[in-house]
């Protein structure tokens, strides 16, 4: 993300935008200046952060306060920020209002330092509505943004590798089985065969067995089934059944 090119802000722009002297009033004020005569060209400041007194030409102001800090001290600050993946504010702990602007500190940190930075913002600015191709070969960031009165987006097709996925699951697309009911799958049940299977199961009228989960198919006779692992069900509503009693006690049927 290009945020355009800026240079650092000049203690010429300060007084300009001021209509005064603010760096002589700032540095006075807090104690900063070393000069007696506190003439342009002599001004020197003392930085909080590394506890150095350096020259005007080191010093950066932050948007939005009055705190000044040094080029050296402000830029380690914005990549230990970063590191934590952190909105970036003034580095003065009690200050609620400053802030750093990725344009104005481009200059003074690594290109590559600045691309992440914008990275993160993009992040924080799309939040709870990015998210990500599944498929392992795309990854693609995606964003969907719901409109007022917009349902939550289900079924997609990723617009860079043509896929369909499921964006509330975040796979491959279920066909034939609800978000609800994938969510309750075991994680050895959400493959692409085992939902091939339950889709065939479901459109066949075949019943799962409650307890082994094996798929069986009745060619004739009543409700009563048993299966292999000998327990005991109702092929209609896989109700458990007892020996020997062939009607349902949940669907009253017999056949």
């Amino acid at each position: 993300m290009d945020f355009g090119h800026r240079t650092l802000t000049s203690t010429e722009d300060i007084n300009r935008r001021k209509g005064k002297d603010p760096l002589y009033d700032v540095l006075q004020d807090r104690g900063q200046c070393s000069s007696s005569s506190c003439g342009m060209a002599s001004y020197e400041f003392y930085c909080t952060i590394c506890m150095e007194t350096v020259h005007v030409r080191d010093l950066f102001p932050i948007s939005g306060c009055t705190h000044l800090f040094c080029v050296s001290c402000v830029s380690q600050y914005i990549t230990a920020k970063l590191e934590d993946n952190m909105s970036i504010g003034c580095p003065d702990p009690g200050c609620k209002y400053g802030a750093l602007d990725p344009e104005a500190c481009r200059d003074m940190i690594p290109p590559q330092l600045f691309e992440r930075w914008g990275a993160a913002l993009c992040d924080l600015a799309v939040g709870r509505f990015k998210f990500y191709c599944p498929f392992n070969d795309c990854s693609a960031l995606l964003v969907h943004e719901l409109g007022h009165g917009e349902a939550a987006l289900t079924q997609a097709e990723c617009p860079h590798c043509r896929c369909m996925f499921c964006a509330q699951c975040k796979v491959e697309w279920h066909d034939g089985i609800t978000c609800a009911e994938f969510k309750r799958l075991k994680k050895d049940e959400r493959g692409k065969n085992d939902l091939l299977l339950r889709k065939v199961a479901r459109e066949s009228r075949w019943q799962r067995c409650p307890k082994c989960k094996m798929y069986v198919e009745r060619a004739e006779g009543c409700v009563y089934i048993v299966c292999r692992c000998q327990h005991r069900f109702c092929y209609l509503c896989a109700s458990p059944m007892s020996r020997g009693i062939h009607r349902c006690s949940k669907c009253k049927r017999t056949w």
